[in-house]
């Protein structure tokens, strides 16, 4: 008799996705804005940890949900709305679309801090390719707590990246366009 085994099966795409970040950063930059306006100083740093989890969804969507958080060392700040030295904490939910290498996604974002919440819209335009370019419409819906003016930011991004193993090396580049000449306060 003869015997025959099955092929394996192939094996299935990751449907959950995620990324942790765990950042000490010396200066709170937002836009080209010094949040903490440490200057040229080179203060205590702080704690940024970032989580984002994606969901591949049928027909090449993708669902994307995270947060950041900034916590300030002592010197920046006591007692802050959210409690302690957690100074914000931004959610964010997003669905984008993938046709090929091109990909169209839209991201609102709640940034609390300063005992209210900045809404955030963006707009995104990614392309898969050596150098990875993308351009994010970045819209203030709600200024918050910022005391500055609603508005739009063009962000145009390229990025080089490669696998080192079981991580991810990139090496990316920003550069932001303010569309409103008093975007911050």
């Amino acid at each position: 008799t003869e015997t025959t085994t099955a092929p394996a099966p192939a094996p299935a795409e990751d449907v959950i996705s995620g990324v942790l970040k765990l950042d000490f950063n010396t200066h709170f930059i937002s836009y080209g804005w010094d949040v903490w306006g440490d200057g040229s100083s080179m203060s205590e740093p702080e704690f940024n940890p970032t989580l984002e989890l994606s969901f591949a969804l049928p027909a090449d969507f993708t669902l994307t949900l995270g947060t950041w958080w900034d916590v300030v060392p002592s010197s920046k700040g006591g007692d802050s709305a959210i409690g302690g030295r957690l100074q914000e904490v931004d959610v964010w939910s997003g669905l984008s679309y993938t046709y090929e290498k091109f990909t169209v996604g839209a991201t609102y974002q709640a940034w609390m801090y300063g005992s209210d919440t900045e809404d955030i819209l963006d707009v995104k335009f990614a392309y898969d390719c050596f150098l990875s370019p993308s351009l994010t419409v970045h819209n203030r819906l709600d200024e918050g707590a910022s005391g500055g003016n609603t508005g739009t930011i063009l962000a145009l991004g390229l990025s080089y990246g490669f696998e080192a193993g079981p991580v991810s090396i990139s090496f990316p580049f920003t550069l932001a366009y303010f569309l409103d000449d008093d975007f911050h306060p």
